[in-house]
């Protein structure tokens, strides 16, 4: 004898279904806010673990919890407090620097406010992008902008003339205009974030951002910088300009010879050391 399926049994199956998939979603949901503090291994925290922040704002999007309507106040104050937990933490834990560039990176640890910050400042009429070398605009409009706020924190962390421990920075700050600077964030941040191997591997890949290989994973690659990559290799050590370069280009540009991510080597948190500098000891903090 037949069973009959009627609209009981197809709205069940219906429901079931929506159950396991919302289910799954929200699991790959919690990956990105998992792992959006830093690593608990390393004790570290880059641009990779920002990134699962913005993502996982991202999957609140489309679980229809956020809207449209929201982003501005996504950015400019969820993600905006994010950034000042993460500042605690850096501060409180030390937190290292994961594949920093060092002296030759935009910071040691974030990179989206500099992109969302540049755009907030577009059209501004009296803040440039070399009003970042004045200290009183710092210290008058860190709390309203956060590009500022992010400089206003680099030289509370950092010894020195801001030339000297931010060069990239102080080299963007001779553009024009902001609307020059978001442009060459975005193209920075797709060329030394999203496309760079050490960071994109720790990435969680799923419903919603899903893995789509742009090349045969056995192929070898050749960068522009002239040496080659075996697959997963990570090369370490700085990759500078060369003399003839530092002398065609000069002594003030020599930011723009940015240092390679797959040849970043391990930087010491500069927290720690201006922390060490000033006699703190954080050897004791229970982790």
């Amino acid at each position: 004898m037949k069973k009959v399926i009627g609209n009981d049994d197809v709205n069940k199956i219906k429901t079931d279904e929506d159950d396991r998939l919302e289910e799954e979603l929200l699991k790959n949901t919690a990956q990105y806010f998992l792992h959006c503090f830093g690593d608990k291994q390393r004790i570290d925290y880059g641009s990779g673990h920002e990134l699962n922040f913005v993502i996982w704002l991202f999957c609140l999007n489309q679980l229809n919890i956020v809207k449209s309507e929201d982003y501005p106040a996504l950015v400019l104050r969820v993600f905006n407090r994010y950034l000042e937990i993460m500042r605690h933490l850096q501060l409180e834990y030390w937190l290292e620097p994961a594949g920093s560039h060092g002296v030759w990176g935009l910071d040691d640890y974030q990179f989206l406010p500099f992109l969302f910050g540049s755009a907030q400042l577009i059209d501004h009429k009296y803040i440039h992008p070399k009003s970042i070398c004045n200290s009183e605009v710092i210290e008058g409009y860190a709390k309203d902008y956060m590009y500022l706020r992010c400089i206003e924190f680099i030289n509370q962390v950092k010894n020195g003339s801001f030339f000297e421990h931010s060069p990239l920075l102080f080299d963007i700050s001779g553009a024009k205009t902001w609307q020059k600077v978001n442009e060459g964030m975005i193209k920075m941040f797709k060329a030394e974030v999203l496309g760079k191997l050490p960071i994109m591997k720790h990435f969680f890949f799923g419903k919603y951002l899903p893995l789509r290989l742009m090349r045969d994973a056995e192929e070898e690659e050749e960068d522009h910088h002239h040496h080659h990559h075996e697959r997963d290799e990570i090369h370490t050590g700085p990759c500078l300009p060369s003399s003839e370069e530092e002398e065609a280009h000069g002594e003030t540009s020599k930011a723009k010879f940015r240092v390679q991510s797959c040849c970043v080597q391990r930087i010491p948190s500069s927290i720690a050391a201006r922390a060490l500098e000033e006699g703190q000891n954080k050897s004791n903090f229970g982790v």
